[in-house]
């Protein structure tokens, strides 16, 4: 397994994959890797000769009540998973490369984003598009999996592919019972009173079977930090 942290660097094995006539499946995470994950990866193992699964803990999906800098972030414990797991590539970006300087533009998501969670948490889903199109850009994949269990999140996502005519097979794949989640960590972060921690283990939907909450966006951090 290989992993990759500058943005241009993926693009460029994507490329190469793409021109070998490799199919590319992508797994979009938050880190704190789980069986449910896992169980992602292997869908996208059964239909992809290529797997890269992307952690990137995305701020303009946090709000203003909900620590980023307090969500868990077991880089080493996800490295020996994903191998495990048969990954080929790890996507593991720092904030910076993501959003640097001057970023300015973002996915508006419509009237999908407007209800049910995105109606508690204004600006949440357009921060959530916005990084899954900067991540298809990056990794070019021809599938990406993601969990069904967020429903709002699943249709928001399709509905991106198709309205910017994104030549990608959005793949959702059924929540995994009886997962375990990993390291002590996370469950300190999910201790936290509500406003105090962030609803998602991924990028979108890559947990398949996490309740969701409600919560407001945050604007991204100036650190350059794994993200």
């Amino acid at each position: 397994m290989q992993i990759i942290t500058e943005p241009a660097e993926m693009q460029a094995i994507a490329e190469k994959l793409r021109l070998n006539r490799q199919l590319i499946g992508v797994v979009m995470t938050m880190g704190a890797l789980h069986e449910g994950h896992l169980a992602l990866v292997k869908l996208a193992q059964k239909s992809a000769g290529t797997v890269i699964l992307t952690i990137f803990v995305n701020p303009r999906q946090f709000g203003p009540t909900e620590d980023l800098h307090r969500y868990p972030r077991p880089f080493e414990q996800d490295v020996a998973l994903a191998k495990s797991a048969g990954v080929d590539y790890l996507f593991a970006p720092k904030s910076c490369t993501i959003y640097p300087e001057h970023f300015q533009t973002a996915v508006q998501c419509g009237s999908l984003a407007d209800r049910f969670e995105g109606q508690q948490r204004p600006g949440h889903f357009n921060g959530v598009a916005t990084v899954v199109t900067k991540l298809f850009n990056i990794t070019k994949p021809h599938k990406a999996i993601f969990g069904e269990k967020d429903a709002q999140q699943l249709a928001i996502i399709r509905q991106l592919v198709a309205d910017l005519n994104l030549n990608i097979a959005i793949v959702g794949a059924p929540c995994c019972q009886g997962r375990k989640r990993t390291g002590g960590k996370l469950k300190k972060y999910l201790s936290l009173k509500p406003g105090a921690q962030h609803s998602r283990r991924t990028l979108p939907g890559a947990l398949p079977c996490r309740k969701t909450h409600c919560r407001a966006r945050e604007k991204p951090s100036d650190h350059c930090e794994r993200g």
